[in-house]
């Protein structure tokens, strides 16, 4: 049987102890022990430390629990917890509010509830009002209500005398904001004291300079953007709970065209899919891999044909708890990983509650999922493209093209471009592809030689069918 002061001493190795498996196994075990001495101060103590290594060690989900009991516990019996105690609750609370609202589990209203018992928690006990902002600030952009988080923002923004840790996370905020607004320009004033240097904490530079990577290259700074890539992805690569900010460098290096270390960075967490506890963030982890495997299949069109279809060598394991089904394996080629991850984004996306204000990828990927499921022949014309020209036809091309012994690349890209058009649901983006499928760079109508002459003949005139007035 253990004594207080045994129990004392596992509590102080816990906390000590490094956010992770070891961690939360040793906070499992001191709730056991604290519960077996039967002291209140202890037991309050344990589920508090439980609840912080949950959260901390990737299994944010778990954390509720011990999380709930705690809070009940602080509104019967206030007595048991000093005012810093009740002040680090009250920022718990704000965190495991922004836990639900990214998980499809809960939906808008659970979410609405959560916030009104927070409310309620914090005038009860005269606690500082600011977490609940916070809170109510996360929510709103999870949830995608942008009047709400206008009002939550100006709320935030009328304290003062904030802590190192209070202004870091407002520039983070105040950065977010003006990005989602596109006003890039605004994002790099806001965040000029992290750029220069002189505001850090915990986690500052490294979450705002993944926010400003492609702002920097957008301003012409492509340099600055590249270490602020090495300075920020040094915390960001530790562990899965930072997955959803794998989301920036992917997109970064996807779009500037640094695709081999892309690729790279990917196969090195890919296995955080599996671990990776809220659904936003895997959602935000999923849509960088898209961006970078689908700049590297269209890459991979202008070289021999075996580089398109080689292994990709990328494991994306299930989330058992997201989306079981979803996957991607190692012996995959590109095609079929780009494939299977943009089914991967689509299908979470739609576990989500259709009020919720998603990325734009996101959004447009169940735009086409609707398009496709409709038997309207109008909606149906705009998700194939081309007209008189159906998916039969383009199987024949395809194999027409592949029959010689070395296929030419330009058949082989020109296929590539009208399979992007077909599956396309984005009008401009659709056009984009058909472009470079039917015209040279000068602008000039390609010529597709060696093709048979009835596949050849049936193609869609681009001039005709998509420019004309």
């Amino acid at each position: 049987m253990p004594t207080r002061e045994d129990v004392l001493r596992f509590a102080d190795l816990t906390e000590g102890t490094g956010p992770g498996n070891r961690q939360i196994e040793l906070a499992e075990s001191l709730l056991a022990s604290s519960a077996a001495v039967g002291d209140a101060d202890l037991v309050v103590r344990a589920h508090m430390i439980l609840t912080d290594a949950y959260r901390k060690g990737g299994d944010e989900w778990s954390a509720i629990e011990p999380f709930v009991w705690t809070v009940a516990r602080a509104t019967e019996r206030p007595d048991l917890f000093s005012r810093d105690d009740l002040q680090v609750l009250s920022l718990v609370y704000s965190h495991v509010i922004a836990i639900a609202a990214s998980n499809p589990a809960a939906s808008t209203h659970q979410v609405a509830c959560l916030l009104a018992a927070f409310d309620r928690y914090t005038e009860r006990l005269g606690l500082p009002r600011r977490p609940l902002h916070e809170a109510s600030y996360t929510a709103s952009v999870l949830l995608g209500r942008q009047d709400a988080t206008d009002d939550d923002l100006t709320a935030l923004e009328l304290d003062d005398g904030l802590t190192p840790r209070g202004e870091s996370a407002r520039v983070t905020r105040l950065v977010d904001d003006r990005l989602r607004h596109g006003d890039t320009d605004g994002a790099l004033r806001v965040a000029r004291g992290v750029l220069d240097g002189t505001l850090r904490s915990a986690t500052q530079p490294h979450n705002t300079l993944a926010q400003l990577l492609l702002p920097l290259v957008e301003s012409g700074r492509p340099e600055r953007a590249w270490d602020a890539h090495l300075r920020s992805y040094a915390l960001h690569r530790r562990r899965p709970s930072t997955a959803a900010w794998l989301k920036e460098h992917l997109s970064y290096l996807a779009l500037t065209g640094q695709l081999e270390r892309g690729m790279r960075l990917l196969r090195r967490h890919g296995r955080w899919t599996a671990s990776t506890d809220a659904a936003s963030d895997l959602l935000d982890m999923l849509q960088g891999a898209y961006l970078v495997l689908r700049e590297v299949e269209r890459a991979a069109r202008g070289l021999p044909e075996g580089e398109l279809w080689m292994p990709t060598r990328l494991e994306m394991p299930p989330s058992e708890r997201w989306r079981p089904s979803a996957h991607v394996t190692r012996s995959m080629d590109l095609p079929t990983a780009l494939a299977a991850t943009r089914q991967w984004v689509s299908m979470l996306a739609g576990a989500f509650d259709d009020a919720r204000d998603l990325d734009v990828l996101v959004k447009r990927l169940r735009k086409a999922e609707r398009q496709m499921a409709s038997p309207d022949a109008d909606v149906a014309a705009t998700v194939w493209p081309l007209p008189g020209f159906g998916e039969a036809d383009l199987e024949r091309l395809e194999h027409a093209a592949r029959a010689p012994k070395s296929p030419r690349k330009t058949h082989l890209k020109f296929i590539a471009e009208l399979r992007d058009a077909s599956a396309e649901p984005d009008a401009l983006l659709r056009l984009s592809s058909l472009a470079r499928a039917f015209l040279k760079a000068d602008g000039t109508p390609a010529t597709h030689n060696m093709l048979p002459a009835d596949i050849a003949g049936a193609l869609p005139s681009f001039e005709a069918d998509y420019l004309s007035a």
